[in-house]
């Protein structure tokens, strides 16, 4: 990963801090647009997760760790995290793919932003929280990437309940 690569991974983190002050700007607009936020969300996700599957091996392992995702999804919503884990696994199945994975991150992070800012009042916790779970799958650059597709199986799994779960 080169450092132009890395500022199109940061860069598209920076979608959840133009939604947050989105919310701040129509904080009028934003609560009753709700359902078309989160409409949109739900098709980012599906875009993503189509371009996944797409290149999906269909193992049974594979098919394990994409249960495994839907699990710990269910259990714990990490939406950067998987987010994360995506635009990594975007980047090993090539350039195209990685940039764009990683300009519908930054489109999933305007509604996401401006949805978690009416339910949490202290933005600064969204911003700092998410953007430790966004970075830790950055670690995967460092490991011999044979597992590619078993981080995409599981990122499969996790966007289908983030579809799914609100």
């Amino acid at each position: 990963m080169n450092i132009s690569d890395f500022l199109v991974y940061c860069i598209s983190f920076s979608g959840l801090l133009f939604g947050i002050l989105l919310y701040k700007k129509t904080r009028n607009e934003v609560i009753p647009g709700y359902r078309y936020l989160r409409s949109l969300m739900i098709i980012i996700y599906a875009i993503i997760m189509a371009m996944f599957i797409n290149n999906f091996n269909y193992g049974y392992l594979d098919l394990l760790f994409v249960f495994l995702g839907v699990l710990i999804t269910i259990i714990i919503k990490l939406d950067y995290f998987v987010l994360g884990l995506s635009n990594v696994v975007s980047y090993y199945l090539g350039v195209g793919y990685f940039y764009i994975i990683s300009a519908l991150i930054f489109l999933i992070g305007l509604p996401y932003g401006s949805l978690k800012s009416i339910k949490v009042k202290k933005t600064k916790n969204i911003v700092l929280i998410n953007l430790l779970f966004f970075i830790a799958p950055l670690a995967l650059f460092f490991i011999k990437m044979d597992i590619i597709n078993i981080v995409m199986s599981f990122s499969i799994g996790a966007i289908s309940v983030m579809i799914i779960k609100d």
